[in-house]
């Protein structure tokens, strides 16, 4: 992900018109870490990770351990500890959003004191002083840079380019929502939400493997979602190009005939309505080719639906329409609402 942010700084996309979308706001705390190295300013939207109650519970704790353990059996005090006094197990799996927020958190922390130990074989105070040092890497870059926020934040909000990670089985959908239709319906719409927020750039990468809270590497499936978007588990796009980000997936996902979403979205309207998808559709394959970036970019097949369906003939109307916002309305605006006028 960093050296394609590079790429997009070097193309003189703004930095604070870039984002990383996450399911869960433990999950900043890596690409925080990411950017910090790489010199890259980034800026968060929502609480800090120092700052979370759970997260300063659990380095109170940490600091009552004794001063004379150091690398594994330091981590091995510091799991202990967390076990005892905060009822943590990083093998669990909470249910309810706020639970999943805490046990994200400190499955975060784990990792990174677990990196500290034992590529240092640090002790407790070199522990706590990097932690130190991370906290005020992350106060400092809370100004103008690339934008790390959850998917539930980014609603109503645009960037050039948006990149979503960990699009894994168990970070989204997460893995309570597996077995329950409805919550498996909110995780899509999420989902939605992310992809829709990019304007010109959009990256979807998933990991084949991820190590854990404890440091062991566990193996990863793609999310079910990206086969609705035309990709692969092989990494491979059907019908559109891009560039590749984690676990091979391209950069930027566009649909196609060869995807089961267009024909969904065609297959529900009426003869009429058809026909005006079809010239909505082909508008966006010009409009996505002479803009060099992938249709689903422009918008995806069932917004062309919603439009075909509801006929927008004003701004206002067509940007009550789920999945076109203000960017989109003066961009394409005019030119779909004389397609819709002309239909």
């Amino acid at each position: 992900m960093v050296a394609r942010v590079r790429e997009l700084l070097r193309d003189g996309v703004a930095a604070q018109q870039i984002a990383v979308l996450v399911r869960l706001n433990a999950q900043t705390a890596g690409f925080e870490s990411a950017l910090a190295r790489a010199g890259i300013p980034y800026q968060l939207r929502g609480k800090r990770f120092f700052e979370r109650r759970e997260v300063q519970a659990a380095i109170r704790a940490l600091q009552r351990i004794a001063e004379d353990l150091a690398g594994d059996a330091l981590l091995a005090e510091v799991r202990r500890t967390w076990d005892r006094q905060l009822g943590f197990d990083p093998d669990a799996d909470p249910e309810g959003r706020e639970a999943r927020e805490r046990q994200a958190s400190l499955s975060t922390l784990l990792a990174i004191v677990t990196e500290l130990c034992e590529a240092e074989g640090s002790d407790r105070g070199s522990v706590l002083e990097a932690l130190q040092r991370r906290a005020e890497s992350e106060r400092a870059n809370d100004a103008h840079g690339v934008e790390l926020l959850t998917l539930h934040r980014a609603k109503g909000l645009e960037w050039d380019a948006v990149f979503i990670p960990m699009l894994e089985e168990g970070s989204l959908p997460v893995g309570q929502a597996a077995a329950d239709e409805h919550a498996l319906a909110e995780e899509r719409r999420l989902l939605y939400v992310g992809i829709t927020r990019a304007r010109r750039h959009l990256a979807l990468t998933w990991a084949q493997q991820r190590p854990s809270a404890t440091g062991k590497t566990q193996q990863r499936s793609p999310s079910r979602f990206l086969s609705a978007l035309g990709l692969d588990p092989v990494g491979r796009t059907r019908g559109s190009r891009g560039s590749r980000g984690s676990g091979g997936l391209p950069a930027s996902a566009g649909s196609s005939s060869g995807t089961r979403a267009p024909s969904a979205a065609r297959d529900r309207l009426g003869a009429d309505d058809a026909v005006l998808f079809d010239a909505l559709k082909a508008w966006r394959l010009e409009r996505a080719r002479a803009d060099k970036v992938s249709p689903f970019i422009v918008a995806y097949d069932t917004v062309l639906a919603q439009i075909a369906e509801r006929r927008p003939r004003t701004p206002a109307e067509l940007l009550a329409i789920p999945g076109i916002g203000p960017g989109k309305v003066e961009r394409y605006g005019a030119e779909i609402l004389a397609i819709v006028a002309a239909g």
